[in-house]
């Protein structure tokens, strides 16, 4: 079930909301859909911001500010679901990179 929120936890400013989507309590980071109007191909600028609507049935990144954020937090756990239509698919190998090629993490979930 998705549940349209709002958090000020991953606002650079406290007194300042952030419009998110929760799924059985997780944030929704990331939505990718065929043919949608906001597109992937986006500056530097909009992937550390963000873009897309949370609440909308189009593409949409959180924004690595704010996952950046996020993972400042006690306690946080990453969760990586693919959904191709209505169903699950394997995704043998995710790369996550933050701000430079020397900092991120490799995971191989066919070892899982």
């Amino acid at each position: 079930m998705y549940v349209p929120t709002s958090t000020t936890v991953l606002s650079e400013n406290p007194a300042v909301f952030v419009p998110i989507l929760t799924i059985n309590g997780w944030i929704l980071m990331q939505r990718k859909v065929t043919g949608g109007s906001v597109t992937f191909n986006q500056m530097w600028v909009d992937y550390r911001d963000g873009f897309g609507s949370p609440t909308g049935n189009d593409n949409y990144w959180l924004g690595l500010d704010k996952v950046y954020r996020f993972v400042q937090l006690d306690n946080v756990r990453l969760r990586i679901e693919v959904i191709l239509g209505s169903m699950h698919a394997p995704f043998p190998k995710i790369y996550l990179r933050v701000k430079s090629a020397n900092f991120g993490w490799n995971f191989d979930t066919s070892r899982i």
